[in-house]
């Protein structure tokens, strides 16, 4: 996440704030939209929020940092939009709930598509931008 230091205390907090917002609001209706398509039986729009949400977040991160954009707009898009964006504690509700509903199978596949890959797509995203 970008440093604030060249943003005022008052206005950092904005930023973040008006970044939040349709970030949180693309997650919820990217869910809903893979709830209504593809069923309940494995959360598929936690799956791809986290999966787009790295490789967006080293894209931006890389991009924004190589003095291009103002600071203000670094908080704005990294930990504002893509913060709310990509908050794992919905991927860890998701995945404590189909442990508790005896779909462990379920529960141990997003493990294994979420974590090993979210450090490899900011990983790549950084290097295509170097």
């Amino acid at each position: 996440i970008p440093s604030a230091s060249n943003v005022s205390d008052l206005a950092a907090p904005l930023w973040v704030a008006l970044g939040a917002v349709p970030g949180a609001l693309s997650r919820y209706y990217l869910t809903r939209f893979c709830t209504q398509r593809f069923g309940l039986t494995f959360p598929y729009g936690t799956c791809i929020v986290n999966l787009s949400g790295a490789l967006l977040m080293g894209f931006c991160a890389t991009l924004l940092q190589s003095k291009l954009a103002p600071p203000s707009l670094s908080l704005l898009i990294t930990a504002g939009f893509l913060g709310a964006y990509t908050t794992f504690s919905t991927y860890a509700l998701d995945t404590s709930y189909l442990f508790k509903t005896a779909h462990p199978y379920l529960a141990l596949s997003l493990i294994h598509i979420s974590e090993p890959t979210r450090l490899r797509r900011i990983s790549y995203a950084v290097f295509c931008l170097k």
